[in-house]
């Protein structure tokens, strides 16, 4: 069995923010990521994501649209469509993100690089 204490995980930083990997398989990923500012657009070809809001106000753009979201609100994510998340409040906006298949840094494409 394994456990993680998240306060015990190294933070990285990643286009989206400030990133801990809660636990990762060849099939889905569990990170906590806290928004620092905004995200850098990107997508992923392969990858589906599901965003779950933990705390504060954001606003999310997949392709051309866009929404608020607050905590507790759930975000999907498909493949092959452009998006990011930007902070809307003072406070810090925290979120689950989970990844499946497992995240794969090569299937980062930012919005510029196409």
């Amino acid at each position: 069995m394994e456990i993680t204490k998240r306060n015990n995980l190294k933070t990285m930083d990643d286009i989206c923010g400030k990133v801990q990997e809660l636990g990762h398989t060849d099939n889905i990923d569990v990170a906590h990521i806290t928004i620092t500012d905004k995200s850098t657009p990107h997508l992923h070809r392969k990858t589906e994501e599901i965003y779950f809001i933990l705390k504060g106000e954001g606003l999310v753009t997949i392709d051309d649209e866009q929404q608020k979201v607050e905590k507790d609100d759930t975000i999907l994510i498909p493949k092959n469509k452009f998006h990011s998340i930007d902070k809307l409040s003072s406070e810090p906006l925290e979120l689950l993100a989970i990844t499946s298949p497992g995240y794969d840094p090569d299937d980062v494409i930012e919005k510029n690089q196409k």
